[in-house]
Protein backbone atom coordinates (compact mmCIF):
# COMPACT_ATOMS: atom_id res chain seq x y z
CA UNK A 1 0.00 0.00 0.00
CA UNK A 2 1.22 3.20 -0.72
CA UNK A 3 0.31 6.06 1.43
CA UNK A 4 -0.22 9.51 0.30
CA UNK A 5 -0.28 12.18 2.89
CA UNK A 6 -2.17 15.58 1.75
CA UNK A 7 -0.83 18.01 4.31
CA UNK A 8 0.52 21.33 4.95
CA UNK A 9 4.02 22.43 4.17
CA UNK A 10 4.20 19.13 2.17
CA UNK A 11 4.72 18.85 -1.58
CA UNK A 12 1.70 16.96 -3.17
CA UNK A 13 2.84 14.13 -5.71
CA UNK A 14 2.69 14.48 -9.35
CA UNK A 15 -0.10 13.29 -11.03
CA UNK A 16 2.66 11.03 -13.06
CA UNK A 17 3.73 8.97 -9.87
CA UNK A 18 0.20 8.71 -8.59
CA UNK A 19 -0.24 6.95 -11.94
CA UNK A 20 2.42 4.98 -12.11
CA UNK A 21 1.85 3.25 -8.98
CA UNK A 22 -2.12 2.56 -10.00
CA UNK A 23 -0.30 1.04 -13.43
CA UNK A 24 1.50 -1.14 -11.13
CA UNK A 25 -1.17 -2.35 -9.49
CA UNK A 26 -0.53 -0.81 -6.20
CA UNK A 27 -3.16 0.79 -3.96
CA UNK A 28 -2.95 4.25 -2.98
CA UNK A 29 -4.53 5.34 0.50
CA UNK A 30 -4.84 9.32 0.43
CA UNK A 31 -4.93 10.33 3.81
CA UNK A 32 -6.69 13.67 3.13
CA UNK A 33 -7.28 15.38 7.14
CA UNK A 34 -5.72 18.68 5.88
CA UNK A 35 -7.35 18.72 2.75
CA UNK A 36 -10.32 21.73 1.81
CA UNK A 37 -12.37 18.67 1.22
CA UNK A 38 -12.34 17.19 4.66
CA UNK A 39 -12.38 13.27 3.94
CA UNK A 40 -11.85 9.95 5.41
CA UNK A 41 -8.55 8.32 4.44
CA UNK A 42 -9.92 6.87 1.03
CA UNK A 43 -7.95 3.40 -1.34
CA UNK A 44 -7.96 3.00 -4.69
CA UNK A 45 -6.52 0.25 -6.90
CA UNK A 46 -7.22 1.75 -10.52
CA UNK A 47 -7.42 5.26 -12.41
CA UNK A 48 -11.27 4.55 -12.33
CA UNK A 49 -11.68 4.36 -9.12
CA UNK A 50 -9.47 7.40 -8.18
CA UNK A 51 -11.07 9.46 -11.13
CA UNK A 52 -14.60 8.71 -9.66
CA UNK A 53 -13.55 9.16 -6.18
CA UNK A 54 -12.07 13.05 -7.05
CA UNK A 55 -15.03 13.55 -9.02
CA UNK A 56 -17.24 12.67 -5.73
CA UNK A 57 -14.89 14.91 -3.04
CA UNK A 58 -13.40 18.07 -5.72
CA UNK A 59 -16.12 19.18 -7.56
CA UNK A 60 -16.41 22.30 -10.36
CA UNK A 61 -18.41 24.80 -10.00
CA UNK A 62 -18.19 27.71 -12.53
CA UNK A 63 -20.38 31.05 -12.46
CA UNK A 64 -20.68 33.78 -15.03
CA UNK A 65 -20.88 37.31 -13.89
CA UNK A 66 -20.21 40.31 -16.42
CA UNK A 67 -16.84 41.78 -16.00
CA UNK A 68 -17.15 44.75 -13.39
CA UNK A 69 -15.50 47.17 -16.02
CA UNK A 70 -17.69 50.73 -17.17
CA UNK A 71 -15.46 51.08 -20.56
CA UNK A 72 -16.16 47.93 -21.68
CA UNK A 73 -18.22 44.74 -22.12
CA UNK A 74 -17.29 41.49 -21.40
CA UNK A 75 -17.82 37.83 -19.25
CA UNK A 76 -16.09 36.90 -16.64
CA UNK A 77 -15.93 33.36 -15.76
CA UNK A 78 -14.63 31.74 -12.62
CA UNK A 79 -14.73 28.42 -10.51
CA UNK A 80 -16.77 29.00 -7.22
CA UNK A 81 -14.69 26.73 -5.30
CA UNK A 82 -10.61 25.03 -6.13
CA UNK A 83 -8.20 26.57 -7.99
CA UNK A 84 -7.75 30.18 -8.85
CA UNK A 85 -8.74 29.48 -12.53
CA UNK A 86 -11.21 32.50 -14.35
CA UNK A 87 -11.52 33.65 -18.10
CA UNK A 88 -13.15 36.74 -19.36
CA UNK A 89 -13.67 38.09 -22.87
CA UNK A 90 -15.30 40.26 -25.20
CA UNK A 91 -17.97 37.29 -25.69
CA UNK A 92 -18.98 33.70 -24.12
CA UNK A 93 -16.70 32.16 -27.11
CA UNK A 94 -13.73 34.53 -26.16
CA UNK A 95 -14.32 33.65 -22.48
CA UNK A 96 -14.43 30.25 -22.64
CA UNK A 97 -11.17 30.06 -24.59
CA UNK A 98 -9.50 31.91 -21.94
CA UNK A 99 -10.64 30.30 -19.19
CA UNK A 100 -9.61 27.16 -20.65
CA UNK A 101 -6.07 28.42 -21.15
CA UNK A 102 -5.92 30.07 -17.69
CA UNK A 103 -6.37 26.58 -16.53
CA UNK A 104 -3.77 24.97 -19.09
CA UNK A 105 -1.20 27.33 -17.83
CA UNK A 106 -2.32 26.86 -14.22
CA UNK A 107 -2.20 23.29 -14.18
CA UNK A 108 1.08 23.51 -15.79
CA UNK A 109 2.67 25.85 -12.93
CA UNK A 110 1.08 23.12 -10.04
CA UNK A 111 2.99 20.62 -11.47
CA UNK A 112 6.41 22.49 -12.02
CA UNK A 113 6.53 24.55 -8.85
CA UNK A 114 2.57 25.48 -7.15
CA UNK A 115 2.20 21.97 -5.59
CA UNK A 116 5.69 22.99 -3.18
CA UNK A 117 3.79 25.87 -1.59
CA UNK A 118 1.58 26.06 1.18
CA UNK A 119 -1.17 28.49 -0.77
CA UNK A 120 -1.74 25.99 -3.67
CA UNK A 121 -1.21 22.41 -2.24
CA UNK A 122 -4.99 22.48 -1.34
CA UNK A 123 -5.84 22.47 -5.32
CA UNK A 124 -4.34 18.87 -5.48
CA UNK A 125 -7.33 17.17 -5.87
CA UNK A 126 -9.00 19.87 -8.43
CA UNK A 127 -5.66 19.82 -10.39
CA UNK A 128 -5.40 15.63 -10.53
CA UNK A 129 -9.11 15.76 -12.02
CA UNK A 130 -7.99 17.93 -14.90
CA UNK A 131 -5.00 16.00 -15.39
CA UNK A 132 -7.51 13.01 -15.63
CA UNK A 133 -9.55 14.94 -18.39
CA UNK A 134 -7.52 14.22 -21.01
CA UNK A 135 -7.60 16.45 -23.98
CA UNK A 136 -8.84 20.33 -24.10
CA UNK A 137 -12.42 19.24 -24.91
CA UNK A 138 -13.05 17.12 -21.87
CA UNK A 139 -10.29 19.74 -19.42
CA UNK A 140 -13.32 22.06 -20.44
CA UNK A 141 -16.57 20.12 -19.58
CA UNK A 142 -14.89 19.22 -16.55
CA UNK A 143 -14.09 23.07 -15.85
CA UNK A 144 -17.64 23.22 -16.63
CA UNK A 145 -18.88 20.35 -14.65
CA UNK A 146 -20.58 18.69 -17.82
CA UNK A 147 -20.80 15.30 -18.46
CA UNK A 148 -17.22 13.87 -20.05
CA UNK A 149 -18.76 10.34 -21.21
Amino acid sequence: MTLLMVKPDFPQPDIGRVLDVLAHHRPIEFHCVWSPVRADVFCVDTRQELETRLEELFPFRAYMAPVDDKKRIAVDIALASGPPISGDGENLAAALRNFLQNALDYIAEWERSLRFGADHQKYWGWVYRLHLAGDEDHILATLLGESTN
